[in-house]
């Protein structure tokens, strides 16, 4: 680092004719006088900002958040993603996984209605019911939308 080279070139710099050099006791005169309450809202707005990634509401992915309402709708209704994957690690490490695969399956399914619409098909669905048997996803091919317009 070479910073403390520049101290003498930024000493040399002008400075306002009331700016003269402050004692340890000058400074906290200064800030013992200082409007609490602005620094105060100041501290505040700074540590809010960077405490907000820790409240476990704010850092649920929006992808991880819809697959878990598309999953466990009733759940969903009831109890924050959170809440319910604290429940789960207090049930161990079987119902963590069970939660987790169901998770990343209908993560799967809306991955790939997006594919299939960005390729054309219409109509795309996926099934209400996550425990559905046999058929996941509907949608019509692009070809199938051709045929029916005369093309």
């Amino acid at each position: 680092m070479q910073s403390l080279n520049l101290m003498p070139e930024l000493l040399k710099l002008p400075a306002a004719p009331t700016d003269s050099p402050k004692s340890s006791r000058d400074h906290l005169t200064t800030l013992i006088g200082a409007d609490r309450a602005l620094y105060a809202a100041e501290i505040s707005s700074a540590s809010s900002a960077g405490l907000w990634t820790v409240f476990d509401e704010a850092n649920v992915d929006d992808n991880l958040r819809a697959a878990y309402e598309a999953q466990y709708p009733n759940l969903a209704a009831n109890h924050s993603l959170n809440e319910y994957w604290q429940s789960m690690m207090n049930r161990g490490e079987a119902s963590m996984q069970g939660f987790i695969n169901g998770i990343k399956g209908k993560i799967a399914e809306l991955n790939a209605a997006e594919q299939l619409r960005d390729a054309g098909y219409t109509n795309v669905t996926i099934a209400e019911n996550p425990t559905q048997p046999v058929i996941d996803i509907t949608a019509i091919p692009p070809a199938a939308v051709l045929k029916l317009v005369g093309k």
